[in-house]
């Protein structure tokens, strides 16, 4: 996919995310950052088990599952709505959010971690068709990307605390540089 073609898809992405907002719906576009072409080759030649994520979060979101209160940090990477718009309608993104989060950290059973999702139905089809999304989420980790005053790191964590991280990668300063706006984004 060429440049302008690239950028064309990113900009009818955030017009459509945008258009939810304005029907009465949580606007997607306040929780997610889109990934364009550059920056999600950066991730994948870094973390190949990340292909599939096209989002980052542009605000930490605080829950509590299990008597536990979590907090998804912003910039953490999320596919948004796996089930898409057939089953969600992007209704409850803040929802999908920590499912992905819960998936990618496994703090408890996949039966519980199900339970976050809402509406029913999407529970429903999650418990039929979650379980290889289960799998190769624990396995690979929950990714953030973090930005010090110079450099740009992706860290993959495997526990909900995200205290300890398992893996990471210094993005060198042109790499780095990809993912300006979506810091800029984030001081707004």
């Amino acid at each position: 996919m060429g440049c302008c073609c690239s950028t064309l898809t990113s900009v009818c992405m955030k017009l459509g995310l945008s258009l939810f907002g304005s029907c009465g719906c949580p606007n997607p576009a306040k929780y997610l950052y889109i990934l364009n072409d550059k920056q999600h080759e950066i991730i994948s030649s870094h973390f190949e088990e990340f292909s599939d994520i096209k989002y980052l979060t542009l605000r930490a979101i605080d829950f509590s599952f299990q008597e536990k209160t979590y907090t998804v940090q912003c910039g953490f990477a999320t596919d948004g709505v796996s089930s898409g718009l057939v089953c969600s309608n992007w209704i409850d993104i803040d929802s999908s959010i920590k499912h992905d989060f819960l998936y990618a950290t496994h703090p408890a059973d996949r039966a519980t971690c199900d339970r976050v999702l809402s509406p029913f139905y999407r529970r429903w089809a999650v418990s039929l068709f979650g379980t290889s999304a289960w799998e190769a989420s624990g396995v690979r980790g929950a990714l953030l990307i973090k930005r010090d005053i110079d450099t740009t790191k992706l860290m993959v964590y495997h526990n909900a605390d995200c205290e300890s991280c398992s893996q990471f990668v210094q993005l060198s300063k042109e790499d780095g540089c990809t993912f300006d706006s979506f810091f800029e984004e984030i001081k707004i």
